[in-house]
């Protein structure tokens, strides 16, 4: 899943993207350029923050490759700023082809990142998929394994299981253990989907596809829950629970990544998972 560039800037919302991210019910919050419904005066249970710092992490999916649209964290970002009326400063250090072994490795060495990921009051990250780049031809081809499907990937999972809370950890270092909203996103699936899946894999391929997904986003729910982060599946709302939906719609042509209608699917499924533990500054 591969990157297009780092951006880093505060988001300006266009009149399309009005019509996209609306405050919820029941919200506190009156939309930006809609003068015709005020804002309620401010409570304690109302957010005052005067901005938001937000930086994405991960692999093509966050940096938007294949898609020549806004990506999602620019996307997210521009919601916030509507929900919340208030400037909204987004770093995207998505990076294609990234690994989780590059995110940790970057987390480390790359004084922009790590002064991003410093400076974020959120951290949205969405890496692992490329950990199977090497179990690709056996788990599409539908040999991973006889009696465990899964076998040529087990190696992966496990490595993605200890390498994740390293992660989260080092998030949570630079972060200085201040409140941060960290949002660890899944996948849909970790390899293609949806007509480009059905003509280039066996019907085994794709179960089995399907089968190291689920996988993946059960290690990746584990290690947001252990770390006390906020996990957000992708896994249904790009497929339906049971996978009855063919995801087609929301992907590029490579049937791999996220078309325009997919990142915006994930930016809102981003703004619904919402922003604890931030408080109100009061």
């Amino acid at each position: 899943m591969g990157r297009t560039g780092r951006l880093l800037g505060t988001v300006l919302l266009a009149g399309i993207l009005l019509g996209l991210f609306k405050p919820p019910s029941g919200a506190h919050f009156a939309p930006v350029s809609t003068p015709a419904v005020p804002s309620p005066p401010s409570s304690p249970g109302t957010p005052t923050w005067s901005a938001l710092n937000v930086t994405a992490l991960g692999d093509s999916v966050t940096a938007g490759s294949h898609c020549d649209c806004s990506p999602f964290p620019q996307l997210y970002a521009a919601g916030l700023q509507h929900r919340y009326a208030i400037p909204v400063q987004i770093a995207n250090d998505g990076v294609g082809g990234q690994t989780s072994a590059d995110v940790s490795t970057e987390l480390r060495r790359d004084r922009a990142v790590r002064a991003d990921v410093a400076r974020a009051d959120v951290v949205v990250l969405t890496i692992g998929a490329n950990d199977f780049g090497p179990a690709y031809a056996a788990v599409t081809g539908g040999t991973c394994g006889a009696d465990d499907r899964l076998a040529c990937a087990r190696p992966a999972l496990a490595t993605l299981a200890d390498r994740l809370p390293v992660i989260l950890a080092h998030i949570a270092d630079l972060r200085s253990h201040r409140p941060t909203a960290v949002l660890v996103t899944g996948y849909w699936n970790v390899f293609e989907d949806g007509n480009v899946a059905e003509a280039a894999m066996s019907p085994r391929g794709r179960q089995t596809s399907e089968e190291l997904t689920r996988a993946a986003n059960k290690v990746i729910a584990a290690a947001a829950s252990r770390a006390g982060d906020r996990y957000v599946d992708l896994y249904a709302p790009f497929k339906g629970a049971s996978a009855e939906k063919n995801p087609t719609s929301l992907l590029a042509d490579d049937g791999d990544h996220p078309n325009a209608a997919g990142h915006r699917l994930i930016a809102k499924t981003l703004l619904a998972a919402g922003l604890a533990p931030l408080q109100p500054h009061q």
